[in-house]
């Protein structure tokens, strides 16, 4: 199993990681180091074989590379790509593996490019822009996810405490996004990242500034809102979620103040329930489970490392393991599936 670690760049660290695991993910050995500036999102195409890293430049001009992925799980630059954004942040591929959407923090778009036949990356065919949000305020793009069965397209603003939801237009050669409804968030929540639920029924948004878990049902192409749970009573900022293979346990982190992660129960009808959680080194930027569910890869940017966990069957208590990644402020995981 390869593990890919995206990293900020500002304080010594090359780029992106790439790192042999043995299967109980207690030993890391680097295979490769790529130099890329400020690769702070990563993400795989659906065949596993191309890996997509933005480069985030704050203010300033933002790009997106490809990279192929050899048999042995190396990376091979293929192609980068300007985009008339400022400040990326995030990059989804569509399930089809047509396009790339990339979400703008600071300049508050989200990018349409087109991936080419041979998987790199095309021209910027659109810029989707947000003046109709909830809140009347700078929009802030922070993530895009595709439902599971590639219906819609959910992308969280958290600068006006937005969602909003587009059609997916897989066969139109220049508008895949199609017909936008915007959901209204609580005023000053700042959705960020996005899970959705196995049976694909349910989207739950982990938000930045409110330090919460939202619970949709989206079962009809909606947003019907079902609940708010608080993370942690400490608060703090909302990092990343994710949902365990067998759909019963959803992960949240919080960076900052209580630099933990929360694991709750889903109960049939959607709903959570808190059951445990653990404190971690500090800043819990990214989250990852292993693909049997059985451990949890925690990137502490602030610590300087990525830290295994062991997650108990019965409860989804989480237990710190030996494995460790010393690698300089590590802000993106993902494993490889070549």
């Amino acid at each position: 199993m390869k593990l890919y670690v995206g990293t900020y760049t500002d304080s010594g660290s090359k780029g992106i990681y790439v790192y042999d695991t043995d299967k109980n993910y207690g030993e890391f050995d680097l295979l490769q180091s790529v130099e890329q500036e400020n690769p702070s999102y990563i993400a795989l195409s659906p065949n596993g074989r191309m890996l997509y890293a933005v480069t985030e430049n704050g203010d300033g001009p933002s790009y997106i590379s490809s990279y192929e992925i050899n048999v042995r799980g190396e990376l091979r630059f293929r192609n980068m790509m300007a985009t008339s954004q400022n400040g990326l942040c995030h990059v989804a591929v569509s399930p089809d593996g047509r396009w790339l959407l990339a979400a703008a923090y600071s300049s508050g778009g989200l990018s349409v490019l087109k991936i080419r036949e041979d998987g790199s990356i095309g021209e910027e065919v659109k810029v989707l822009s947000f003046d109709d949000g909830c809140v009347e305020n700078i929009s802030h793009i922070h993530c895009s996810a595709f439902i599971p069965d590639g219906r819609y397209v959910y992308i969280t603003d958290l600068g006006r405490d937005s969602i909003y939801r587009y059609v997916y237009n897989a066969d139109s050669i220049d508008k895949p996004l199609g017909d936008i409804k915007i959901f209204c968030m609580r005023s000053g929540s700042g959705p960020r990242h996005i899970a959705f639920g196995k049976n694909g029924n349910f989207m739950y948004v982990i938000t930045e500034l409110a330090a919460t878990v939202e619970v949709f049902d989206i079962t009809a192409g909606e947003l019907l809102h079902l609940q708010t749970h608080t993370i942690t009573k400490e608060g703090g900022d909302g990092g990343d979620i994710v949902i365990s293979p067998d759909g019963r346990l959803l992960f949240a982190s919080i960076r900052e103040k209580s630099n933990c992660v929360a694991v709750f129960a889903i109960g049939d009808n959607g709903l959570l329930r808190k059951v445990s959680y653990v404190n971690t080194n500090l800043h819990p930027r990214s989250i990852l489970l292993s693909p049997c569910g059985a451990k949890l890869l925690v990137a502490s940017m602030k610590e300087n490392n990525v830290r295994t966990y062991d997650i108990s069957s019965e409860k989804g208590e989480l237990y710190p393991s030996t494995g460790i990644i010393r690698v300089l402020r590590p802000v993106c995981i993902i494993f490889g599936t070549v």
